[in-house]
């Protein structure tokens, strides 16, 4: 068991980052299920991921040359696998990071050949064979996320892949399930911007005033606020968190001068995905966001 969590784990694991190029995190496990069994993960590992990239690795050496894509979304980011292997059988694999709480766990479920040829089959109609499919050096025939750039196709065949991962969920008595706790480390040092010209600010860290009394401080990319950054406007409202290309987008915090908060998910600078709203008499609005309204409470 031990055995094979560790390597489902390898191509699973996708972690709660910004948009930062790259960052560290620090993974360890809580808990594998297994046949209804439950026992104690003893994994712990250092994981970098590129988020310019959509990849990540694990930092253990004889590991840290294998590169794993991602499927990126602002509130979660998904993997999926379907391995094969005259040896170990054939596998279905899914995952799911929760970007707001920081948990990582994924499914996978044991199946035979014939359906394995099924659900290739099903993969390869989404975008017509262009796909990561390969064979590694284990012998393992692996299909995981592709490096298209394509969320649309990537979260189409993610959900294929999970129709199959969790249709035996406590039936079959090679179900598993793998949990893992990940919190960020640290961002990779980038470099003090130099000068005055946010224009020449590529790739770095630094502090702009705007004519108007706002303050930025974080991370620039090509001249524009981009990664893990702090506004402060000249009312006194703050946004904490992250940044694409000057909006909000990822998760972030947004503290207004009445008291009232936002904690959650943005996209291009409006409340998207999963939130909590709390006003400043307490009265608590949360649930899935979009476009700045609140169109799912829980």
């Amino acid at each position: 068991m031990k055995k094979l969590s560790l390597y489902i784990f390898l191509g699973l694991l996708w972690c709660n980052v910004g948009f930062a190029e790259k960052i560290i995190l620090d993974c360890k496990g809580t808990f594998d299920y297994f046949g209804g069994e439950k026992s104690i993960n003893n994994f712990n590992r250092k994981i970098e991921v590129d988020t310019e990239k959509r990849n990540y690795r694990d930092l253990k050496e004889n590991l840290s040359k294998i590169y794993i894509n991602l499927i990126i979304t602002n509130d979660n980011f998904f993997s999926y696998s379907l391995d094969g292997s005259n040896s170990f059988g054939y596998w279905v694999q899914i995952g799911t990071w929760n970007r707001s709480n920081g948990d990582l766990a994924f499914d996978t479920t044991k199946t035979n050949k014939e359906t394995y040829k099924k659900i290739r089959t099903e993969l390869d109609k989404v975008d017509n064979g262009k796909n990561n499919f390969k064979i590694d050096e284990t012998g393992h025939e692996i299909y995981s996320v592709s490096n298209l750039e394509n969320n649309r196709n990537e979260i189409k065949k993610y959900n294929i892949i999970k129709s199959y991962a969790e249709e035996t969920k406590g039936i079959n008595p090679d179900y598993s399930r793998s949990e893992y706790n990940c919190k960020k480390i640290t961002n990779l040092q980038l470099p003090k911007c130099e000068g005055s010209d946010t224009s020449q600010w590529i790739n770095c860290k630094g502090t702009h005033r705007y004519n108007n009394g706002d303050k930025y401080v974080g991370e620039f990319k090509d001249g524009l606020k981009h990664g893990q950054g702090t506004y402060l406007r000249v009312n006194g409202d703050k946004y904490v968190g992250e940044w694409r290309y000057e909006k909000p987008n990822g998760q972030g915090i947004y503290t207004y001068t009445d008291g009232a908060k936002y904690v959650g998910g943005w996209k291009d600078g409006k409340r998207h995905g999963q939130g909590t709203y709390t006003f400043a008499s307490g009265t608590v609005k949360k649930g899935i966001w979009e476009n700045g309204e609140l169109v799912k409470p829980n």
